[in-house]
């Protein structure tokens, strides 16, 4: 067996696997969701929540089967909308929870817009990170211009407010640029200026000793700053190893709020287990895995940057959520990829996960594989 059929059999394998980590999150995402909200909302929720699995599903095989080179074409157009959506949040936007991020529609459709951002965000960057490969090793083309696009579509972000989607798309641009070729000093530099963010973030909060104290110490802060987080923690203590069993769980009754969205893994942990839960992070640690096998052997240099830009993207946020209700990390407000409730999130979720499936099918074409859409042709394709 040749080199090149071998590449081939293994892209088209880790390919296999990633659809397989989906389904699987995606299935054990809508029971453990009727299951969080089954005693405020009934059924409601889940119904919902399989339309934008279905939408998503739609707008993946699309992906999928489309050429990922259109979305070069188009990078900074995309760009450009989510920078104006992020805009005009600020006018028509709908406030809730103290927070000014989403578009409504009637009552039960509604769109955030920070969620095409962080598509958009990926797609520019590898764009970006293309046109640029001869030029990112200086400190203009490898850190300050992409800065200031980046910038404006953070501080829209920052000012909604949405500090978690603000964290999460600053670690990952400075990834991307990285990985374009960036140096490392100025990676250093962009870590900083996070930790300084997230230090100005932290000051002007309302009390916040009092908050960094709640973090450190649950326990003591558990009627007031620290009661969601506490919740959390009680909730996989209940549970233990195996769990109280499914739909048994108590926390989820009037005592965690947003137990379907922020905290559904806090629900995992009390119905199904410690098992379970680390079940779910192996998981998401393979579609990382094969997430960035696929980008690895992109055949181009914007396949690797935008597949490698998906993988960490939901990889990260995946991360940031399961540390926050483990209190790993302070609360900042992600939902876990696939398995929490919110429509905006699956359904670009589930767009990455197409474009991974792109990057990794005209991959396939580059080995001399067949594709769903190659079936008479076997030759090679030449980027």
């Amino acid at each position: 067996m040749g080199d090149l059929e071998s590449k081939g059999i293994g892209i088209r394998q880790a390919t296999y696997l990633l659809i397989s980590c989906v389904t699987l999150l995606l299935t054990f995402g809508s029971v453990m969701l009727y299951s969080a909200s089954m005693h405020q909302e009934g059924s409601f929720l889940l119904i919902k929540h399989l339309v934008y699995a279905s939408m998503g599903l739609g707008g993946a095989v699309i992906l999928a089967w489309k050429d990922y080179q259109w979305l070069r074409k188009h990078a900074v157009a995309l760009f450009m909308v989510a920078v104006v959506l992020l805009g005009f949040i600020f006018v028509f936007g709908e406030v809730r929870n103290n927070a000014r991020r989403w578009f409504v529609f009637g009552d039960v459709i509604s769109f955030q817009p920070s969620e095409f951002a962080k598509l958009a965000l990926v797609i520019f960057l590898a764009y970006y990170g293309e046109k640029n490969a001869e030029k990112m090793g200086s400190w203009g083309h490898g850190l300050l211009l992409p800065l200031i696009p980046v910038g404006l579509l953070l501080g829209l972000i920052f000012s909604e407010p949405d500090r978690g989607t603000t964290v999460l798309l600053a670690a990952l641009t400075g990834v991307l640029l990285l990985l374009s070729g960036s140096r490392w000093s100025g990676f250093v530099i962009l870590f900083l200026i996070g930790v300084a963010g997230l230090a100005y973030i932290f000051s002007t909060q309302a009390t916040p000793g009092e908050r960094f104290m709640a973090w450190l110490d649950p326990e003591k802060h558990k009627e007031d700053h620290a009661y969601q987080i506490w919740q959390s923690l009680l909730a996989f203590g209940s549970g233990g190893l195996e769990g109280m069993g499914l739909g048994s769980g108590r926390i989820k009754i009037n005592f965690l709020p947003e137990q379907q969205t922020d905290f559904i893994f806090a629900v995992i942990g009390e119905e199904m287990g410690l098992l379970i839960s680390i079940g779910v992070v192996i998981v998401f640690m393979i579609f990382v895995l094969t997430g960035l096998f696929i980008a690895w052997n992109a055949r181009d240099r914007f396949g690797f940057l935008m597949a490698a830009g998906v993988t960490f993207l939901i990889g990260l946020q995946a991360l940031i959520n399961m540390a926050v209700v483990t209190n790993t990390l302070p609360n900042k407000g992600l939902s876990l990829p696939f398995i929490s409730y919110g429509g905006s999130n699956l359904l670009f979720m589930m767009a990455g996960v197409g474009v991974l499936v792109s990057v990794a099918n005209h991959s396939l074409k580059t080995y001399g594989m067949k594709v769903p859409e190659q079936v008479e042709s076997n030759e090679l394709f030449q980027p």
